[in-house]
């Protein structure tokens, strides 16, 4: 009986140990997360080059929170695309209505 206790409270040291694995630090993520800023300022005003890249990012298949340059290129033009879409109106644009 104690020798499954001693075996049961030394693999579970292991598995507690495990946890602190540098890659599950939220600091970490957040800096890997965030795109550069100029390049989704480049991206927002260059549509061609945002289309383009955000196909190429889904056909090859690159994972947006890998940390290396291509990722962070996804995820600029994917930030890039999200205020394309969700860019307020300003006062020089007509307002546009459903017509019923």
């Amino acid at each position: 009986m104690n020798l499954t206790k001693a075996l049961f409270a030394s693999l579970l040291a292991v598995l507690l140990a495990a946890c602190g694995d540098k890659a599950s630090d939220p600091a970490q993520k957040a800096a890997i997360a965030a795109p550069d800023a100029d390049r989704v300022t480049f991206y927002v005003e260059h549509d061609a080059e945002r289309k383009a890249k955000l196909a190429e990012c889904t056909s090859r298949g690159i994972n947006r929170m890998a940390d290396t340059e291509e990722a962070a290129e996804c995820r600029a033009a994917g930030k890039a695309a999200d205020h394309a879409l969700l860019k307020p109106a300003t006062a020089s644009e007509p307002k546009q209505y459903k017509k019923f």
